[in-house]
């Protein structure tokens, strides 16, 4: 099965953050890293071209923006991280390597 990561990469810390990460993930072999602009732009292809992917989206904020664009293309079974519900708050997280470490290896098996 292709395991599959996608990132919010909004402006803000917590954006930052779920890029980064996502990038680990691919970086590391965990998972491939496509691009949610790609989605929102050909989501009627995107909802065939990743049918039956394992897909987890990585959300910085409440707005959910990347679990939007997928739900939006069709791709309904998707997990997702939003990292406010983990606790960490927008406009007040530092992007250092020690949160980095924190939240990917607590998601990582995902």
């Amino acid at each position: 099965m292709n395991k599959i990561v996608f990132s919010c990469s909004g402006c803000s810390d917590l954006g930052h953050i779920s890029d980064l990460l996502a990038r680990r993930f691919r970086d590391n072999g965990v998972r491939n890293m496509h691009c949610l602009a790609a989605v929102g732009a050909y989501p009627g292809e995107s909802a065939q071209d990743y049918a039956g992917s394992d897909i987890l989206v990585l959300d910085g904020c409440p707005v959910s923006c990347g679990k939007t664009v997928l739900k939006k293309a069709g791709l309904d079974t998707i997990k997702c991280v939003l990292l406010t519900d983990m606790g960490y708050k927008k406009g007040k997280t530092p992007v250092t390597q020690d949160i980095l470490d924190e939240i990917y290896f607590k998601i990582e098996t995902l």
